[in-house]
Order: structure tokens, then sequence, then C-alpha cells
């Protein structure tokens, strides 16, 4: 292929397409680093010092890390890199995943490149556009392997659920390249169609969730998980590793801008709502941004910044914990359920109107919220003289359900306590608790299932101000590794069936 394209560009004029495609394709050629790279003895020790996170995760994290890493490069381990499982990175996004892989290369020595997978159209942005109907270009591993100058590099592929939702193929090209040794060995861009070895490259994958990568590939998993943080740890984070960086991005003294620990429990309670610092840092960012123009052009600017002065130059707050106390009639709970954000507290509403159309969803729901309702409904009914509800209360009214409507099927099960108590809510005229969240698949008999990412779950409802929250009995292991300031401001209560947490939202 190379002396084909060398011959173009001899038989070509220089500026002619064929001669400007081939020096195109030729410069790519050699950029690539095809020489192997030694790799330096990994001291353990050290390793656990530069991955220790501080305020960023649980201190297991770097543990599990730098264990990883001792194994994989000690004497008895895999020779390839390829060989090794894959590092998937997971939780909601702004939570420092990407911040965590850069300190991969610090371990390793190795240089870091990241592709923001959505960005991307299909798998042709990662692999390719070959040279057949339009101008073809390198794929983005190739590109990133170019910069580094290092084909042991390690490339991080950001947002793999992106590439799983989007691209035709579902991403599976992507996820038998990364899991496959021998598809990394012998890859090949379609751009440059030469076989290159890319089983030294450490390719480490973000994602929210593990459940978007298929099973099969579990065995050659490294999962590092964690949910997100409780208010402490980002208004300590925000103080002692974000203000830094945003103070020297603008050239600004400490005495330029003053931020109390008042204002950045403003920023957090009442501007942002995500799991991690993505949006408390945009938000500093403007304010940062503000106090150096305000210096530039000789206005002033409040000293110290506490949450009046926020508001003043942000406009109102979103209060996004304000959502909580909105419960203001009989027939609405809260329920939590896994997002983008990591997770989100959500109100179920019901609603009684004259007719004998039973029970129903308001609009076109997917089969998931369809299942919920239903199962909620008929378990009532199985119920009624347990209960207490007359045939007139079911049969001469019907009831319309508001259920937020989830693409992941798996997320949307967590509401189905929240449903039942709605329900009877509203049929026994009771307001439920504006700061309980309940968290449980209902089955058909009023068992309560457990739910999947309850740690996401509890710290969403943390962020919104939720002060109790009811949650399956069988998931209590799942809460071993939750923030220990959490046990102060969220009551945590297990129950088994339906009925137990009628009676605590209810009674």
């Amino acid at each position: 292929m190379a002396a084909a394209r060398l011959s173009v560009m001899r038989s070509a004029q220089p500026e002619s397409f064929d001669y400007i495609d081939s020096k195109h394709y030729l410069d790519e050629l050699l950029t690539f680093p095809w020489e192997d790279q030694a790799s330096g003895a990994l001291d353990a020790a050290k390793a656990r010092e530069v991955l220790d996170l501080g305020a960023y995760g649980p201190q297991r994290i770097p543990d599990d890390i730098a264990e990883y890493f001792a194994a994989m490069t000690s004497e008895g381990g895999p020779a390839n890199v390829a060989e090794w499982p894959v590092p998937v990175l997971l939780g909601p996004a702004g939570i420092g995943k990407r911040t965590l892989a850069r300190k991969f290369g610090q371990v390793t020595g190795r240089p870091v490149e990241i592709i923001q997978l959505e960005l991307t159209e299909n798998d042709s942005d990662l692999f390719g556009v070959p040279n057949d109907r339009v101008r073809g270009r390198s794929g983005s591993i190739v590109q990133a392997l170019n910069r580094a100058n290092r084909r042991d590099a390690i490339i991080v592929l950001a947002g793999v659920e992106w590439a799983v939702r989007s691209w035709q193929d579902h991403g599976l090209h992507l996820i038998r390249f990364v899991f496959d040794p021998a598809e990394r060995a012998r890859f090949r861009d379609r751009f440059l169609d030469v076989e290159m070895d890319l089983s030294q490259t450490l390719f480490v994958l973000t994602a929210l969730s593990l459940d978007v990568l298929p099973p099969e590939v579990a065995t050659r998993v490294f999962g590092v998980e964690w949910a997100g943080y409780t208010k402490s740890r980002k208004v300590e984070t925000i103080s002692t590793s974000i203000l830094p960086k945003l103070l020297e991005r603008y050239g600004l003294a400490n005495e330029d801008f003053q931020i109390v620990d008042e204002g950045i429990e403003s920023i957090v309670d009442e501007y942002t709502n995500d799991a991690g610092f993505e949006q408390a840092e945009i938000v500093l960012d403007l304010l940062c941004r503000k106090a150096a123009g305000a210096r530039s052009t000789g206005k002033s600017f409040p000293i110290p910044v506490d949450s009046e002065a926020i508001q003043q130059q942000l406009g109102a707050p979103r209060t996004y914990g304000d959502q909580i106390r909105a419960l203001v009639r009989p027939g609405m709970a809260k329920g939590i359920a896994l997002s983008a954000e990591g997770a989100a507290v959500e109100t179920v509403e019901v609603a009684v109107v004259p007719g004998s159309e039973g029970f129903g969803p308001v609009g076109a729901v997917n089969e998931a919220v369809a299942k919920i309702i239903d199962l909620s409904y008929h378990y009532i009914r199985s119920r009624m003289t347990e209960m207490d509800i007359s045939a007139r209360q079911l049969y001469e009214y019907a009831y319309r359900v508001n259920l937020p409507g989830h693409p992941n099927e798996v997320s949307v099960q967590s509401l189905g306590l929240a449903v039942v108590v709605a329900f009877l809510s509203q049929i026994r005229d009771r307001l439920v608790d504006p700061e309980l969240a309940l968290v449980g698949e209902i089955t058909l008999n009023g068992r309560i299932v457990g739910s999947p990412g309850l740690q996401h779950l509890i710290l969403a409802a943390h962020r919104s101000g939720i002060r109790r929250v009811v949650i399956p009995g069988e998931s209590q292991q799942d809460l071993y590794d939750l923030p220990p300031d959490l046990a102060n401001d969220i009551a945590i209560i297990p129950v088994d069936d339906a009925e137990q947490a009628i009676r605590v939202a209810l009674e």
C-alpha cells in the first residue's frame, strides 16, 4: 500500500488531489509509533500514593488499582497488556473518571490520550474511513497513538454507553476490539489498511454502569465504581482542588475572589444537582470570569462571596431541594430511579376521576412502566379487605398514574413501591411525608425486590434533601461502601414487603 502511494506521488502533479491524498496517507503512516517501548518496573507503594484521590472517592479505589497494576506487571503476570482485564471506570458524569484515568499514566509512566465517544457518529470515527468513495481519514485510535508517540500509550474511550445506544452496530465492533486480544494484535485502521499490533496499548473504558456491556465480557472487566459525593465532600473538594485551578486560570489572587464556605454550600445546594463536580465547576468558572472581568474594567466585585453575592451575580437560585417539598396533596409520593446523572428523585402522581376505567397511565408509556402500574393495581386489588378498601372506591372511580418513563427498564422498576404508596395515599386521602422516598420493585404478592445501583439512589436522595429512604431489606448489604457522614443525614429503613412500607409512609 505504501509503495503504491509513493508511486502515485512520483507520477502525479504536486497540486493534484491524488498527490495530496497520497502524501496525507504516507504522513499518517510514517508518524505512527512503530517501535516498541520498554516498560519500567512498577513501584506499588508509589502507585498507591499517586492514586490517592483524597476527597475524590472511596479509599478502597486506590488500593484496588495499585494491586491491579502490581499484579499485571509482576514477573508472572500476562506478557501482553491485551491479556489484562480491561479497566472500566463506572459512575455518573462529573465524578472524576477521566481524572483517575490520567493518574494511570502517572503510575505506569505512559502517556494518556482521551477519546470522547459522545462526539462520534459511528465506528468510522474510531476505526477510520477508507479511501474508496470519499477522502479517507485515519480513526481516533491511530490519531491518539500518533499524538502520544508511543504504541504502549493509555487510550481512554470515554462514554461507552453512547456507542452502545447510538452506533448502528450498538458498539459491538468496539467491544470486540477492546476485549479480544487477537483483534488487538491484528488491528487494521480502515484508512491506512496496514496491520498494527496494539497488544501493548492499554485501553480504559468509562461508562455510567456495567449494564451497557454484554455479560459475555464480564470475566475480562476490572470494574472501578463509585456513585458520587456527599455535600461535605463536595464543599471540601471545591475548596481544595477545583477553586485553586480556576483562580490560576483567570490570574486571580485570593484577595480578588474570597468565597466563604457558606457560598460554596449555596452553589452545591441551589445551583447544582449532579453527583459530581461538573455543574459546580461551571458555576464557579462563571463567577471567577466575572471577578476577572470586574478587575480588568475597574468595576466592583462583592467580597466576600457568600450566598447573597452569588445570587446577585447569577440570578435566582434553581433551588433543586425545594422540589422535594412540593408534595402538596394526597396521591403523590417520591421514588428514585437511575438516570444519566447517576440517579434522580422522581414524583409519582395518582389522580382520581369519575368513571369506571380502572387504573392506567397518563399518555403513552413503555412496556416497563405499564407493567409497574398493572402490578401495583392488581396487588392493591388482591388486598382490598386487609387495606379496608371498598369495591366502590375501586370500581366507581378511575385512577390515572403519572409516572416518569426511562429508557432503562431496570431503573424504572425501582419506582414500583412509590406507585403503590401514591395510590393508597389518594384512596385514604393522606399526605406522604415530602422528605420520604421509596425504592424497590414490587411483586404481585407484595414482596419488595432489591434494586440495582442502590448507592446511586441513596446519594441522589441526599442531594435532593430527602431525610428518610425506604429500601428493600435484601439490599442492605449494598450499603457497605456509603460515605459515613450520610448516617447523620438520612435514615435508611429496610422493609421486606409492601405492607411495612405502607405503614412507614402513611401512618
